[in-house]
């Protein structure tokens, strides 16, 4: 019998506000539209509400 390793828990996809953004990143505008990038290249798109989504 071979036992799997669970997997971990994934990122979540959406975020209420920047606070919960991983710190180190950079704020990208030159499309017109603000996505946070990570250091570990996780892209976040910021919404009109002011929460994020997870693009990759």
């Amino acid at each position: 019998m071979t036992w799997i390793d669970p997997p971990s828990p994934a990122q979540p996809m959406t975020l209420a506000d920047s606070t919960g953004l991983p710190p180190g990143g950079t704020y990208d505008q030159s499309t017109g539209q603000t996505i946070y990038v990570h250091a570990d290249v996780v892209r976040w798109q910021m919404m009109g509400d002011g929460s994020f989504n997870r693009l990759n």
